[in-house]
């Protein structure tokens, strides 16, 4: 790009500085993540969105959310939800947009399905918490120290200001999602409890019957679900601990009309229970992307345990956190893909960390 990098690992005034002055100068402004979206994603793009309508005031003719792939019903309920575009792909909607903003990932491949995304000639920013990103962006800010994208945005821009109970709502949901309803936290990462207690005081929160309503799944979802208990096995392997994986055959999602939402929710629920079992620690699902007709796989581990993200990036398909990660299998058939991961696993050894 035309313009100097500049990269960030923590939250600073300086980068809040440089983040409004480019906001404010810009004329039209798109705010994405990464399609099959989770709690953290969603709320850190309307998180952002308010911050530049209700903070910089800036016209919501400027402001647009626009996301790759279909919409959910899940997030109707949070304060501007039916301001995001689910679009065909976000390269095809960037010719009049100066600025771009990608939140929760930091590769165009998780905001884009086409190479033509890396032709975008306007001002990037990105602002993650997954390590080694994929893209350079002209100002970006990626803190891994922190939970969620979420928690980074509350404390680049929330912290010191008066905040509203829409907003609480937002960032307290993300916050939950991306750390496993409070589980994932480590004395290292503690401090967001305290940024949770000011969400939920200033915002009135009931944590129960808030985070209930965001925890429904539809009808396809729960059939996948259904199926992915079904076809769950417990594998041991030489050298690796024993783990669970499980699959949905691509046909079968065909077959009945699932969606990529309906697949990547019910995913979603299923890894839950890839640490459930007494004496399993780490497991896999295999699940179909009928977008491009290949294959996704997301790994979870207890810590101690197995670091799943050296197996996405060792096998050239991904990576991620070290006990949450994934990759994209590039092979139409499901028996193929799971026969890929588990040929690797007899050729190699795990990390524990």
């Amino acid at each position: 790009m035309e313009n100097s990098i500049e990269f960030e690992t923590d939250v600073s005034n300086e980068f809040r500085e440089k983040f409004d002055a480019q906001l404010n100068s810009s004329d039209s402004i798109a705010i994405t993540s990464h399609f099959s979206p989770d709690d953290d994603s969603i709320s850190s793009v309307l998180a952002i969105y308010y911050y530049l309508v209700n903070t910089l005031k800036l016209s919501e003719d400027k402001v647009k959310i626009i996301y790759t792939g279909d919409k959910s019903d899940k997030w109707v309920t949070l304060k501007n939800y039916e301001k995001i575009n689910f679009v065909d792909d976000l390269s095809n909607h960037l010719d009049r947009v100066d600025t771009l903003i990608v939140l929760d990932g930091g590769n165009f491949k998780r905001f884009s399905r086409k190479d033509e995304i890396n032709n975008y000639k306007g001002f990037t920013i990105c602002i993650d918490h997954h390590p080694k990103p994929g893209t350079q962006f002209d100002l970006q800010l990626v803190a891994k120290q922190y939970t969620s994208t979420s928690e980074i945005i509350y404390r680049l821009l929330y912290a010191n200001q008066k905040i509203t109970k829409e907003i609480c709502e937002i960032l307290l949901l993300g916050i939950v999602g991306d750390t496993g309803s409070f589980r994932f936290i480590s004395n290292l990462s503690a401090g967001v409890f305290s940024i949770a207690e000011r969400l939920i005081i200033d915002g009135e929160i009931n944590v129960d019957s808030f985070i209930g309503k965001f925890e429904k799944i539809n009808k396809n979802s729960y059939q996948i679900l259904i199926e992915l208990m079904k076809n769950s096995k417990i594998k041991k392997i030489k050298n690796w601990p024993e783990f669970v994986y499980s699959y949905i055959n691509i046909d079968k999602c065909i077959k009945f009309g699932y969606t990529d939402n309906d697949i990547s929710e019910g995913s979603s629920y299923f890894t839950r229970y890839l640490r459930a079992v007494n004496g399993v620690e780490w497991g896999m699902v295999i699940t179909p992307r009928l977008y491009d007709m290949t294959h996704s796989v997301s790994f979870r581990s207890s810590p101690g345990s197995v670091v799943t993200r050296e197996i996405g990036e060792k096998m050239g398909i991904g990576g991620g956190h070290d006990r949450a990660s994934g990759g994209k299998i590039v092979t139409k058939d499901t028996k193929e893909s799971i026969k890929s991961i588990l040929d690797w696993l007899k050729k190699n050894k795990p990390s524990f960390s």
